[in-house]
Formats: C-alpha cells, sequence, structure tokens
C-alpha cells in the first residue's frame, strides 16, 4: 500500500513535468500516461531510444529511470501496471488507515518557515533551491544543529539555526544523505555520504576522518 501511494505522487509529478524536459523521449513518455500500458513495453522502447540518443540533463533519461524504478515495484508477472483509478483507490484506502496519525504527529510544535522565499534567476536550471536529506539536533540545548544535503556537503549552526556555515567543501564526496551526533559527546559527529562511507569528526565537523 506504502508503494502505491508513493508511486501515485510521483507519477502526478511526471504528469506535471514540462514537455521540454523530455524532448528527446517523447514515445516512452506518452505511453505512460494512458492505462493500460505494460511496464516491459514502455522498457523496450526507452530502452531503444536511450541506446542511440543523450543520457544526459534534459533528455529525460533520469526521469525514465526514477519511473521504472517506481513502476517495477507494483506491477504483477505479466508487468501490468495498475489504472490510475486503481491507484487513487488504493491511495484513498492508505491515507484513511494511516494519515489521521501522522497528519497528528506533524502539526504539533510551534514551527515557523525559515525559506528561502524567493531566488534569482540566473543560468542555472533551479538557482538558490536545495534539499535536505539529513538533520541531527543536539537534544539538550538544541542550539547545535548539522545539516546535510545531496551535493551540498555538511552545514553547522550553533545558535539554533539563525546562521549556518559550510563543513564539507574539502570533502571528495559532498553527497549526504544521514548525520548523527553521538548522545554521549556532541563533539562526536557522523555522517554517510552517498558513496556508501561513513565519515567522523571529534571536532563538531571542523575536520572529518573515513571510517
Amino acid at each position: 500500500m506504502k508503494r502505491i501511494a508513493t508511486y501515485l505522487k510521483f507519477t502526478l509529478c511526471l504528469i506535471g513535468l514540462s514537455v521540454g524536459s523530455i524532448a528527446y523521449a517523447q514515445d516512452w513518455f506518452e505511453m505512460t500516461k494512458k492505462d493500460g500500458v505494460n511496464f516491459y513495453d514502455v522498457v523496450r522502447v526507452a530502452e531503444k531510444h536511450y541506446s542511440t540518443h543523450p543520457t544526459g540533463r534534459g533528455s529525460g533519461y533520469k526521469l525514465y529511470q526514477r519511473w521504472k524504478y517506481f513502476t517495477s515495484r507494483i506491477i504483477d508477472d505479466e508487468g501490468n501496471i495498475p489504472s490510475q483509478s486503481d491507484i487513487l483507490e488504493a491511495k484513498k484506502s492508505f491515507d484513511k488507515k494511516y494519515q489521521g496519525k501522522s497528519s497528528r504527529r506533524a502539526t504539533n510544535g510551534d514551527w515557523t518557515e525559515l525559506g528561502p522565499f524567493g531566488w534569482r534567476h540566473s543560468g542555472s536550471w533551479n538557482p538558490g533551491v536545495g534539499r535536505i536529506t539529513a538533520l541531527a539536533v543536539e537534544p539538550n540545548q538544541q542550539q547545535l544543529l548539522f545539516a546535510g544535503s545531496p551535493g551540498g556537503g555538511v552545514w553547522r549552526s550553533r545558535d539554533g539555526a539563525q546562521n549556518w556555515e559550510p563543513l564539507g567543501d574539502q570533502m571528495d564526496n559532498m553527497h549526504i544523505y544521514g548525520i548523527g551526533i553521538d548522545p554521549h559527546n556532541n563533539n562526536t559527529i557522523y555522517c554517510l555520504n552517498g558513496a556508501g562511507r561513513i565519515l567522523k569528526s571529534t571536532n563538531q565537523g571542523d575536520s572529518w576522518a573515513e571510517i
């Protein structure tokens, strides 16, 4: 059920993307928007296309790989993909069973949005906007925080998130997907990077060693 709910969110995002971002791959993309299409038929068309076309940025190849991953988890033995109505019905059942609890947890506490609230247009695809994939907060005073991002390395705040400083600019791999603070010594920090390696710091992130 969780897989179907996740797939629904991904499908809605997929359909909402601009045609320009998949200009090289119209055939497979159009197939994914139709009910009754077979997973293996789409894969066959997409793989044939990308065997003779670019797979870099703007080609739709990354989008295709995401679709392939999510869809492969919900198909039946013959590769049939659930229809949109089936997926919506499954999501309703999932929400009815679980969302009440998660919503109550999510609304507890006093939260204030800190931004970013805008960005300056430049030559890049989406300047000034990033993702946070890891967060660790020292539990007692809650002034020491560490955040990780996929490409932006590790960031540290010592004043409860009012100000941040980058700590990972010299890292070989700046894709951070996990951060932990030693519960017995908040000088000791661990982080997990996109290469599957664990790094350790004994000085609150000023320097790191691979373990």
